[in-house]
């Protein structure tokens, strides 16, 4: 008797299943379930560069279609960020378990048919006792997000505590939510039939150095005119951040950072901003630096005065 061993879900950015090439984003009405221990399952074999670089791909085919709306690409953002924090960082209030299970009680099959708001506690407990009469599911399957005692909304995980603010966030930020769970949703179930049928050949986009994302999904792919820097969403610099100095090559693949580097590209020896042309980022004792914020900080690493 022969056991398959689990592998994480290969991800390619040609594969129109997951990012499919239309010309206006056709936004999943709800997501199909999956069996939350099949996520348990294929987080446990995950690393953080798997699910930063599922969170990049996501959010960089969205903002495609929705960088024209500024309000709209600032709080999607907010939410990409939040899942970056959750699955990748593993710094927040709720486990990436606890975060799935919110995100499946809103948006799977059924309830998104009925339209989405954000919902009130009272509203949201009723609901939930109500699901417990009928469903006859495992602990692990059923919604039990606890603090403190008391059950929290899956909108109160996502959005914050009920208010003004939270509402309008839920309300624009779904479509992202919406994004990530169509794909991982889809990942999740071949994940499954992977594991029941063996393995798929393929580029595996947390290990394989061949792995960048297309045209469709590169971030920060805007320039100031005249000036010597990208233009950087927060989404951007989050993720710059954390994988610095090594978050180009989170992005856009080991090939082809070395394909440019081979050209004359320099990165910026802080942060890992790539140059736009050969020779764009100043040098200061043999360190490259692309903002004078970087070199700052390179030189408070390094102990240097001026």
């Amino acid at each position: 008797m022969t056991t398959n061993i689990k592998k994480l879900p290969i991800l390619s950015m040609e594969d129109e299943e997951l990012f499919p090439k239309d010309k206006v984003f056709d936004v999943p009405q709800a997501i199909a379930s999956f069996d939350i221990k099949l996520f348990v399952e294929l987080n446990n074999i995950s690393t953080p560069l798997w699910w930063s670089r599922l969170i990049i791909s996501s959010r960089g085919y969205l903002a495609n279609y929705i960088e024209m709306d500024e309000e709209k690409l600032f709080l999607t953002d907010d939410a990409f960020i939040l899942l970056h924090k959750v699955f990748v960082e593993k710094n927040h209030t709720f486990t990436s378990l606890e975060f799935i299970k919110a995100l499946l009680h809103l948006f799977r099959i059924p309830r998104m048919s009925d339209g989405f708001c954000y919902t009130l506690q009272d509203d949201f407990e009723d609901e939930i006792l109500n699901d417990d009469k009928v469903d006859e599911e495992s602990s692990l399957e059923k919604y039990n997000v606890i603090k403190d005692r008391i059950t929290i909304s899956p909108c109160e995980v996502l959005f914050g505590k009920n208010g003004v603010l939270s509402i309008k966030m839920a309300e624009i930020q779904k479509e992202g939510y919406l994004m990530f769970m169509k794909i991982l949703s889809i990942l999740i179930l071949r994940f499954k039939e992977d594991m029941e049928q063996g393995k798929k050949k393929g580029i595996r986009f947390d290990i394989d150095n061949e792995w960048q994302p297309d045209d469709r999904v590169v971030l920060f792919q805007q320039f100031y005119s005249g000036n010597r820097t990208w233009i950087l969403t927060d989404f951007d610099r989050h993720i710059m951040l954390y994988w610095k100095p090594k978050g180009a090559n989170v992005i856009f693949g080991d090939a082809y950072i070395d394909k440019k580097k081979r050209s004359g590209f320099m990165l910026c020896e802080y942060c890992g901003m790539l140059e736009q042309s050969v020779n764009q980022f100043p040098q200061f004792r043999n360190m490259k630096f692309c903002t004078e914020q970087c070199l700052n900080k390179l030189l408070d690493e390094k102990n240097i005065t001026i």
